[in-house]
Order: structure tokens, then sequence, then C-alpha cells
């Protein structure tokens, strides 16, 4: 197994370690949320971070470095979103 194999397969596994942990949040916020709950906010950062795990796996696949790229950058766009998200939810308490 190549190290750039290794690395990517722990990127991975840190990238489901993340979404666990912001599933475990979410659940959290949804249970004391207001009136004024971020859905559509929610549903993109979901979205897109879910699209990169999905990215990252097509690259352990065909290791083609463009489709890592592209994961970086929608992780990048995904983190926007969860960061607007984790200051209103901080904020709503």
């Amino acid at each position: 197994m190549s190290p750039i194999v290794l690395v990517a397969g722990l990127v991975l596994v840190f990238l489901a370690a993340t979404a666990i942990l912001g599933v475990t949040a979410l659940t959290a916020w949804r249970r004391h949320r207001a009136a004024d709950f971020p859905t559509k906010k929610i549903t993109a950062h979901v979205s897109l971070q879910a699209t990169s795990i999905v990215l990252w796996i097509v690259f352990l696949v065909t290791m083609q470095p463009w489709i890592a790229w592209t994961a970086f950058a929608v992780i990048t766009a995904g983190q926007v979103f969860g960061d607007l998200l984790m200051f209103a939810s901080y904020r709503a308490r």
C-alpha cells in the first residue's frame, strides 16, 4: 500500500468522524430549536459535506488528483455554511 493511499484512507476516517460529530451536534440543536431554525443553511451544509465524502471515496478508487482537489473545494464551501451554523447555534444558546 502506497503512502498516499494510507493518508487518503486516514482522511476518509477523519471525514467520517467529523460527519458523526456533526450529526450529533445537529441532533442536539434540533431538539432545542426555535422558530428561526436555519433549514436552508443546514441542507446546504449537509449536502455539500456528504458530496465531499462521496468525492473523496471516488478519489480513493480512481486516484485522480483533480477529484481530490474538487473534494477539497466542496469541503471548503460546505464549511462556510458549517461555520455560519455553528455561530447561529452558539447565539441561540
